[in-house]
């Protein structure tokens, strides 16, 4: 799945009635950076909690999908034009 564009959030709920309430705050969520070493912390600080991918649409990702691989990417690139760019970025694979 290409997971450009993806959220993600940490809820305790599982039923489909929670998922349609989780919808609705996810609609209400604001985009965060945050480091890859940060989200790894808020993971482990939470091992109880559900994790759930949401697009920049806010709709859940299925639940069939599972976090399989964690990047951290360091990016330094030169385009047509001669143009240098850097960035680093987390790359989530579902």
């Amino acid at each position: 799945m290409n997971t450009n564009g993806v959220r993600s959030r940490l809820s305790a709920g599982a039923s489909a009635k929670e998922d349609v309430a989780a919808e609705s705050a996810i609609d209400a969520m604001t985009i965060t950076e945050m480091k890859t070493n940060e989200f790894i912390s808020v993971l482990r600080a939470a091992p109880g909690k559900q994790l759930i991918f949401v697009d920049l649409n806010g709709h859940a990702v299925h639940r069939g999908y599972h976090l399989t691989e964690l990047k951290a990417a360091s990016f330094e690139t030169v385009d047509c034009g001669g143009q240098t760019n850097r960035w680093q970025e987390t790359i989530v694979q579902l």
